[in-house]
C-alpha cells in the first residue's frame, strides 16, 4: 500500500508518528518514549535535552530508511 509523501514529512517531524504511520508501533512507540524521557530529564540536567534533539533526528531520517525499505521489499519486522 502507498502511503502520501506529504503525510510522511508530517508524521516525520513528530518522533514516533512516522513510524507508526508504516505500521511499525512498536518502534514507533519507543520513540516517543524516549523522546519524552529525554525531555523530563532535561528540566533537571539542561544538558540531556541535546539527547531529545539526537532521538528527533534518529526518528526523523528513520521514517524515511523505513519508507526505502518497504518500497524495496528489504524492511524488517516491528
Amino acid at each position: 500500500m502507498k502511503k502520501n509523501a506529504f503525510l510522511t514529512f508530517i508524521f516525520a517531524c513528530i518522533p514516533g508518528a512516522g513510524q507508526m504511520y508504516y505500521g511499525y508501533m512498536k518502534r514507533g512507540l519507543s520513540m516517543i518514549t524516549f523522546f519524552c524521557l529525554f525531555i523530563m530529564a532535561g528540566t533537571l540536567v539542561d544538558v540531556l535535552v541535546v539527547g531529545s534533539v539526537i532521538v528527533w533526528m534518529y526518528s526523523f531520517f528513520d521514517t524515511f530508511n523505513l519508507r526505502a525499505q518497504i518500497g524495496a521489499g528489504t524492511a524488517p519486522q516491528d
